[in-house]
């Protein structure tokens, strides 16, 4: 039975489904959506090569970077899997060498004024003892993220761990909320709010921070009001194994917007590409050298006159013709980066797919005491 997942809903109860392997496509399939969007619950993700589509009218794709599954019903989901732990093992782990390669012609691109902020990333490849969505289970306790999703159709299976909103449309106002600024949490309370505060106060994360802002606020304007824009800047949002800086654009939809208007003014997010925005989508294509297909793509679902749709980061991706799953990750860099603070954050951001572990010792317990408690706690302190 086919059925898919997104924030704290279940849907089922297929209907159709919708591809577009060019840019008439996708309009055609927008169209569609905005016909039957009463009747259906279209849930499914735009993948970030669709740029190419909105670029180039005769683009055609091997594969649909547009899929949607019309359903008909949604329950609250709820994971009943309590014992499944996920144990990834990597093929293909992040390359230094590679990273700091590319972080140098980034800065060399900065300085010669074709980007200002560019988002750099590389993917891992890992295989697992779970299948995808055991391992969305597995991994949901620790990462219930409010745009969690899991898919799977003919083509790909997908489970994300999104944190970050791409937009969200409600009573004809369009929100988004970029996130640029990640800095690793600590166990101890006290330090733990201190980096908090760091993060707010930062120079070089405040100044990623604005740039993105007035990206995104210069996009969002094409599809709003005049005088409508809104605009909250700098909240720290906490996960748990990092804090993240937020800030929040609005405004009031006009009147004449379709959805595949909005994703013309929108795609790609301009918190995974950088700025400005078309030069450094052509930088990030020469450098990386792949496609990022799922990820920094978005996910969602539109239903009558709402829509929300996240930025697909933190989110595992298996081709159907691949026996490993793909998961990337990425930092902004603009031009007082340093290289191994960068790759650093990219291990961070990597950490969610670290599986849970557990120490057993056994000890001898007599006389009210445990027999060389010391010597017990120094060799679970060395086995951890």
């Amino acid at each position: 039975m086919a059925f898919a997942i997104f924030g704290k809903y279940l849907y089922n109860d297929l209907a159709f489904t919708l591809k577009a392997y060019t840019q008439k496509e996708s309009k055609k399939a927008f169209k569609t959506i905005e016909k039957y969007k009463n009747q259906y619950y279209f849930l499914g993700y735009i993948q970030y090569e669709f740029y190419k589509y909105l670029e180039d009218k005769n683009y055609k794709s091997k594969e649909p970077f547009l899929y949607f599954f019309a359903f008909k019903s949604k329950k609250i989901f709820t994971n009943e899997e309590k014992n499944l732990d996920f144990y990834p093992s990597f093929s293909s782990n992040l390359n230094q060498e590679k990273y700091f390669e590319n972080f140098d012609k980034v800065k060399d691109a900065i300085a010669k004024g074709q980007s200002y902020q560019v988002n750099l990333t590389q993917e891992l490849h890992l295989q697992s003892n779970l299948n995808v969505y055991e391992s969305f289970l597995s991994l949901y306790p620790k990462q219930n993220t409010p745009y969690k999703a899991y898919m799977k159709n003919e083509f790909l299976e997908l489970a994300s761990f999104s944190p970050e909103l791409f937009f969200k449309i409600k009573n004809k106002k369009i929100i988004t909320k970029p996130m640029k600024g990640t800095i690793k949490r600590s166990n101890n309370p006290k330090e733990d709010e201190n980096l908090k505060n760091f993060l707010k106060c930062d120079e070089k994360t405040i100044s990623e921070n604005v740039m993105i802002v007035d990206l995104l606020r210069n996009d969002i304007s094409k599809l709003i009001k005049k005088h409508s824009l809104k605009c909250e800047l700098f909240k720290v949002k906490t996960y748990p194994t990092l804090h993240q800086l937020i800030s929040k654009i609005s405004g009031k939809l006009k009147q004449k917007n379709d959805y595949f208007k909005i994703f013309k003014a929108l795609f790609p997010c301009g918190s995974i590409t950088g700025a400005p925005k078309i030069e450094t989508i052509k930088l990030i294509e020469n450098l990386e050298q792949r496609k990022r297909g799922i990820y920094c793509g978005a996910i969602g679902l539109i239903h009558k006159n709402k829509a929300k749709f996240s930025v697909a980061i933190r989110t595992l991706e298996k081709k159907n013709n691949n026996d490993f799953l793909r998961y990337s990750v990425g930092s902004g860099l603009v031009w007082d980066s340093q290289k191994q603070d960068e790759f650093e954050e990219l291990k961070l951001k990597s950490k969610i797919l670290e599986p849970n572990f557990y120490l057993f010792e056994t000890m001898y317990y007599k006389n009210h005491s445990i027999l060389f408690f010391k010597e017990h706690l120094q060799r679970i302190l060395n086995s951890a």
